[in-house]
């Protein structure tokens, strides 16, 4: 078998030229009550594809095109993929004018594939697109995805479920070509529209900000880069400050119900968890942080863990006076536990301190305090 290679370059019609074609007609019959057949013939195609077998993948590539075509219909995005499979293969066998032809039916297709507004479509297209990069042709890629956007824009006035998508693979064809200012603007296109469709939160946005701050520091504008990569952060970070807020009430509740059966090893896993979802949120010192830390420090007191029950017990009374001073009521909580906590081990000397210091803080409330902020709450063990 010939095998070609990087050089050899794929003898298709211009880019623009593949949605000139148009399609023939659909050939779907409609089977009834007939199990789909089109899929296993693709994947058996693309197994063949892999392994090098060029003749069989074509064999197979046909059935496949063909049962799409009677399954789906001919516009379908399997029976697209199919005709590009078509195309590989014959390009691997160094069949250059057949697999030209086979792409421009593919284009021919793909165009009512847009045109019907499916989701797929975006996907059939940057396989296309990137065939043709991988034989040297960006610039059919780059005027094919041109073409795509204005079938877009034309029959869904710009509302394309693929459109984000395929702008965004259009600006990475044009950064790959060096072009960066054309990136640049395409990024920004691509931007507004998942910003509209998805919101910032999206990772689809978060995509896209990282590719456009690519395109700007190519452009030497690193601002704007630096700008563009603070964006994609806020959207990576969004949805994972979400799920860790649902996180911590459920590591919590796992916690409780450790507590009830009395599995207190359980419950501490829970509590850390919890410290820990509560952290990324909040920080490694806020106030939210406070009772869970003196749920962990019972935990390990009721499985005879002194030593790291008093760590904890430690630490939620410095997170409680790093947040709210030295004098806040908040710390009664805290100290009385480490009291108690002293006292059951025998070491009356710092639970004398620790009371002592209650005392001075009860005190020192003879002096009012401004208004606890939302996060100073009295803490509830």
């Amino acid at each position: 078998m010939k095998k070609l290679t990087t050089a050899a370059a794929l003898t298709v019609l211009p880019a623009f030229l593949f949605f000139a074609v148009g399609c023939s007609g659909s050939r779907k019959t409609g089977k009834a009550g007939a199990p789909p057949v089109g899929p296993d013939h693709h994947a058996t195609a693309q197994a063949h594809l892999n392994n090098g077998n060029h003749d069989a993948a074509i064999a197979s590539f046909t059935l496949a095109a063909e049962a799409h075509e009677d399954e789906k219909g001919e516009d379908h995005p399997d029976t697209v993929r199919a005709y590009i499979g078509l195309a590989k293969a014959h390009h691997l066998k160094g069949e250059h004018t057949k697999a030209a032809g086979f792409m421009s039916k593919a284009g021919g297709l793909l165009k009512n594939c847009i045109s019907s507004l499916s989701p797929a479509a975006g996907t059939v297209l940057k396989e296309m697109c990137d065939l043709l990069k991988s034989r040297g042709k960006h610039k059919d890629a780059a005027e094919l995805y041109k073409e795509s956007v204005a079938i877009m824009e034309r029959n869904s006035l710009g509302k394309h479920p693929a459109m984000a998508d395929t702008l965004m693979h259009m600006a990475e064809t044009y950064r790959e070509q060096g072009l960066h200012g054309e990136a640049v603007e395409i990024f920004n296109k691509a931007r507004s529209v998942a910003e509209k469709d998805y919101g910032r939160s999206h990772p689809q946005f978060a995509r896209i900000m990282m590719g456009l701050a690519a395109s700007h520091s190519a452009n030497g504008d690193h601002k704007a880069g630096k700008e563009a990569i603070a964006q994609a952060i806020d959207a990576t970070e969004i949805p994972v400050k979400e799920r860790m807020s649902d996180l911590a009430v459920q590591y919590g509740a796992m916690a409780e119900v450790g507590e009830k059966e009395a599995d207190y090893g359980r419950a501490a896993d829970f509590y850390r968890k919890q410290i820990s979802a509560l952290s990324v949120l909040h920080g490694d010192n806020s106030s939210p942080l406070i009772a869970p830390t003196l749920r962990l420090a019972a935990s390990f007191e009721k499985r005879g863990m002194s030593k790291r029950a008093e760590t904890y017990l430690k630490r939620a009374l410095e997170i409680t006076e790093g947040a709210f001073g030295p004098r806040s009521l908040n710390l009664v909580r805290p100290l009385e536990r480490l009291a108690a906590y002293h006292r059951n081990s025998g070491n009356t000397a710092e639970a004398d301190k620790a009371l002592a210091r209650v005392k001075a803080v009860q005190e020192a409330q003879e002096q009012a305090e401004p208004t606890p902020s939302p996060l100073e709450t009295p803490i509830v063990d």
